[in-house]
């Protein structure tokens, strides 16, 4: 039986810094503006025990005893708002276990995307690399996980947080209670693209209960070869509210 056991104690959580290019605050919708933006979260681990091969968790490859004071993530991002329509995004990141060859940190493109705003009523068309639909759309959004974790599809490799590619998303409904989003991408994360094949995402959602309550039906499918390919369906429901978040996911991969 494989086990992971770790403790680990908070010494600075978010670090937030924002700057605003703006004239006013009170300008038009359509004036464009900038913000310089930052992200820091790190801990104190200590690992009492656990399995030390074979998986992906984030602490699996230490062994017993092992401890640090380390930065889980960082992130530094510029957001541009050119109008009412158009909004681009560049991030960069650090996510804990990167590292040039000589075990320096090392930063990465997280995020780098265009999105076109109501490029039809209720739809909006993003192009870059972005958050992927089974990532950023359900699970993150009512569990708030990445301060602890990954998402289940993530931390065991089935989905990236991000992929670069094409997507669009919108509302069925005037209040935004049942959306939709569909995306092609490399298939990659944020990696550079290193085959011919595509994957493509599919994402079906609905809030009840005053928005308290969220069903979420996604899928993906994407060649991996002559004949071959991966189909993945993930089924999550989820209740929450300011005090409290419940629910539960289940998923599963056609290879």
């Amino acid at each position: 039986m494989k086990k992971f056991i770790y403790i680990s104690v908070l010494i600075w959580g978010l670090i937030a810094v924002s700057e605003s290019f703006a004239q006013d605050k009170k300008e038009a919708a359509d004036s464009s503006y900038g913000k310089i933006w930052g992200t820091a979260f790190g801990d104190y681990y200590y690992k009492t025990g656990g399995d030390s091969t074979g998986n992906q968790l984030q602490y699996t490859p230490y062994n017993k005893d092992y401890n640090a004071v380390d930065f889980r993530r960082i992130f530094l991002g510029y957001d541009y708002n050119f109008n009412s329509k158009f909004f681009a995004s560049v991030v960069l990141g650090f996510d804990g276990s990167d590292a040039l060859t000589n075990n320096k940190r090392a930063f990465f493109i997280k995020d780098a995307y265009l999105k076109w705003k109501e490029i039809f009523t209720g739809s909006n068309l993003t192009i870059g690399l972005f958050s992927t639909p089974g990532y950023s759309v359900a699970t993150e959004v009512v569990w708030g996980y990445r301060s602890v974790e990954k998402t289940i599809m993530d931390q065991r490799g089935y989905l990236s947080s991000r992929d670069l590619g094409v997507m669009l998303n919108g509302s069925f409904d005037k209040d935004k209670n049942y959306g939709y989003y569909f995306m092609i991408g490399d298939g990659t994360g944020a990696s550079v693209e290193n085959n011919k094949y595509k994957r493509f995402y599919g994402n079906l959602l609905g809030n009840f209960a005053g928005k308290k309550l969220m069903v979420d039906l996604y899928s993906d499918y994407e060649a991996t070869g002559p004949g071959t390919s991966n189909t993945t369906f993930d089924g999550f429901i989820g209740y929450k509210t300011p005090a409290i978040s419940a629910g539960a996911e289940y998923f599963f991969q056609y290879q």
